[in-house]
């Protein structure tokens, strides 16, 4: 793989795969041998107790056995595969509960700007790009961060002095918006008196004549210009996710919830479909329909019904409705109670307001539809929590699994209520940190200190007996697909400061750091639990889905700022291996070793 970003530093372990003995197999029952034979290792079945034990057998796509080593002998027939864990921990695969592969890897086609920290960085590489690329009818991006613009956003005059005869399309690292230039804005036909999608919500940034600056605020303004520019094909969306998604894999993912292609969903589906018919799908990938408008909420269950209908197959599930009804704290535009510090006369906006939203959830819980609702800002979480609370009281249903998702600010009587009312809370444990050392400075502008210092409160939903469920929600995130990894998340979590940094800035509260058994849980039972999964995936029992994962260290004993380094030796989802690290990977027959002198 090209991409630096989606690139993984490969690290071996060499262990042995053995067999037991003739006499062994012939007191074996009949017809019970397991294809997998796991022993002397630490295995965590992830329940609520962390129970712990030292073997595990899997036979086709199921787990046959747990148990001490020997537990496990009569498992063991002639072609069995026995790996020695060596004192390795073996525990479910992570279920990785909101990100976007399919966007994820249709940005990676174009030129890359993560890395880049100021203004001048991304024009010398926008240069550099177009000059190597002179046959591209459009340059095409992804990376740039807000924080590097005033609250007006990016302008397209910049891109002109660069680029003016193409056009630049350039998606913002968290997802939310666009930024190009003049050309661009001519061949998408948006100018002065072009409406926007959303006013308020999903926008055109314009100038005091009203002209467009060249900042497409919100997803709304900007997905469904991608066709124009001759991007986000089925194929396209099939390049990328072969890309991606054996990187999520050698990460230790084995199910993942897809939190959105904005209008462009059926072609991601298309090309999901594809991979599983080849074979060429590492992943359990439950899909969602995401609402771009208030319109297409009136039709969102129709939709996703069809969509379900259509797509679903063993790996290919589509599960929830999408509702992304703010935006960013960071583009002003996430929903408020009270307005932004900055500019009082800004509190934000959603995108479907309580009555359309109270009425969408109704439609959904009638048809026993899972909802899933991006909430940044307090207000949007407060009114999403009304709606629950109207739709079940109207209803009568208390089954529908309602994640709320992000959770940036919340107020703490809010947090109390999503027990109660048996919603889950979906975050990202990446996003706590100072990544750039501006994030915090930024925020305390835009919130004042008081709101800055109560963000991301996860500790307080654990206290709550809240359901939380964990998710990088890359390419969002504003990192690399590495810094998005289970790992890199599960440090931050515990430590609110920038992975292997340990003299970064923790973002307040430190009272809000989780401790890493409920970050393994959040990132495997949990997330199962959102998928409506769990009697499949998320733990390891008998009977269940053989999703495992080997790492080289335990992360319950390894140093809190060496834990993003812990690596995934090897995966396996549903009895397939889809990820190696493991060296001199031996396979004996029944007859060449003993089990007994594997376990002494």
């Amino acid at each position: 793989m090209k991409s630096r970003y989606f690139c993984a530093i490969l690290f071996g372990l060499t262990l042995s795969v053995f067999a037991c003995s003739s006499k062994k197999q012939e007191e074996a029952p009949s017809g019970k041998f397991a294809d997998w034979v796991f022993v002397n290792g630490i295995v965590y079945l992830m329940d609520t107790d962390l129970t712990k034990t030292e073997a595990i057998a899997i036979s086709a796509d199921t787990i046959t056995a747990l148990g001490k080593n020997g537990q496990v002998d009569d498992w063991i027939g002639p072609n069995t595969k026995v790996v020695d864990l060596k004192g390795r921990m073996l525990m479910p695969g992570f279920v990785e509960s909101h990100i976007h592969p399919a966007v994820a890897g249709l940005l990676n086609t174009g030129v890359q700007l993560l890395e880049f920290s100021t203004k001048k960085e991304i024009m010398e590489a926008l240069k550099a790009y177009s000059e190597r690329h002179p046959y591209k009818k459009a340059i095409f991006g992804f990376g740039w961060s807000n924080d590097l613009f005033e609250p007006n956003g990016p302008h397209k005059s910049e891109l002109d002095s660069v680029i003016h005869n193409r056009p630049v399309f350039l998606i913002a690292n968290d997802a939310h918006s666009a930024w190009v230039n003049s050309e661009a804005l001519e061949l998408l036909d948006i100018g002065k008196d072009t409406p926007d999608p959303l006013p308020g919500v999903h926008f055109y940034k314009r100038d005091k004549n009203g002209e467009p600056t060249g900042w497409l605020v919100e997803g709304g303004a900007f997905w469904p210009q991608l066709p124009k520019l001759g991007l986000g094909s089925s194929s396209d969306f099939k390049q990328g996710l072969k890309e991606i998604l054996p990187v999520l894999a050698s990460f230790g993912i084995t199910s993942l919830f897809d939190a959105g292609v904005p209008g462009l969903e059926r072609y991601a589906l298309a090309a999901l479909t594809e991979l599983e018919r080849d074979d060429d799908l590492p992943v359990r990938y439950y899909t969602s329909h995401y609402v771009t408008s208030p319109t297409e909420a009136e039709d969102a269950v129709k939709d996703f019904l069809a969509l379900k209908e259509e797509f679903t197959s063993e790996l290919v599930i589509p599960s929830a409705i999408k509702i992304p009804n703010d935006g960013t704290i960071e583009a002003e535009t996430a929903a408020l109670l009270e307005p932004y510090t900055d500019h009082p006369k800004n509190s934000g906006a959603v995108m479907l307001d309580q009555e359309t939203l109270t009425r969408l959830l109704i439609q959904a819980d009638s048809a026993g539809i899972d909802t899933h609702i991006h909430a940044i800002g307090d207000r949007t979480a407060h009114e999403a929590l009304n709606a629950i609370k109207a739709s079940q009281d109207k209803t009568g249903r208390k089954d529908t699994r309602h994640t709320i998702c992000h959770l940036q600010l919340v107020r703490e009587k809010d947090i109390k209520r999503f027990a109660n009312l048996g919603v889950i809370a979906q975050v990202s444990p990446q996003w706590p940190q100072d990544l750039h050392s501006t994030y915090y400075k930024l925020w305390v502008k835009e919130l004042g200190k008081r709101r800055a210092n109560h963000q991301f409160e996860f500790r307080t939903f654990l206290k709550n007996r809240v359901i939380m469920s964990l998710g990088s929600d890359f390419p969002a995130t504003g990192g690399t697909l590495t810094e998005s990894s289970p790992m890199y998340g599960i440090e931050t979590g515990r430590t609110r400061q920038v992975p292997g940094k340990p003299n970064s800035f923790p973002i307040p509260q430190k009272s809000e750091r989780v401790s890493v058994a409920e970050l393994l849980r959040g990132y495997t039972y949990n997330g199962a639990y959102q998928l409506r999964s769990e009697k499949q995936i998320g733990s390891l029992k008998v009977g269940k889905k053989a999703d495992v994962i080997i790492l080289d260290e335990n992360p319950l004993t390894v140093p809190v700022h060496q834990l993003h380094a812990t690596q995934v030796l090897f995966t396996m989802m549903g009895g397939k291996v889809t990820h190696n690290r493991l060296n001199d990977f031996e396979f004996r027959t029944g007859t060449d070793t003993d089990l007994r002198e594997i376990i002494k």
